[in-house]
């Protein structure tokens, strides 16, 4: 593997990005060197592992999570401009809200053919504008369906104490 095939989601150049390619945990490190963090954690309902690859890009490297050895999702380790949703068509689909943020509803805006995932954070007050809070890429999607249990839970979904 080449950073070529990451370039357009590190990069922020979504008319180039079509979805996270097949890609091993090995490809990675071949390719971005050994990861700076490794942690277990869940993705959705189930546990992965998390590497975190800085690199001297404006989103400041990658952060893969893997099962199995194989990369199921990457984000980037800091968000791109804020004004990334304004080029994107319509997501063929918007899930509730995955994680908290303080005084804004962050729905998941999933763009299948695309395979990117936007986490964007309204607020609960309409006086901010929209702000993006997570950029996530997957694999192309045939529907939002496929955005499952294996990538998303729904806040709802968990317990709380």
């Amino acid at each position: 593997m080449q950073l070529g095939v990451l370039r357009p989601f590190l990069y922020c150049d979504l008319a180039q990005w079509s979805g996270l390619p097949q890609l091993t945990l090995d490809d990675m490190v071949r390719t971005l060197g050994t990861p700076q963090a490794q942690t277990v954690e869940h993705l959705g309902y189930y546990p992965c592992e998390r590497y975190c690859f800085p690199l001297a890009t404006p989103t400041g490297g990658l952060i893969a999570y893997t099962r199995q050895g194989n990369v199921v999702l990457v984000e980037t380790v800091a968000l791109p401009a804020p004004a990334i949703p304004a080029g994107l068509p319509e997501p063929c689909g918007q899930l509730p809200h995955e994680l908290l943020i303080e005084g804004a509803y962050a729905h998941e805006y999933v763009y299948c053919e695309k395979g990117l995932v936007l986490t964007i954070a309204r607020s609960l007050k309409n006086v901010e504008p929209d702000r993006l809070v997570r950029y996530r890429g997957v694999r192309r999607l045939a529907n939002v369906s496929e955005f499952g249990p294996e990538y998303y839970k729904a806040f709802e979904d968990r317990e709380l104490f």
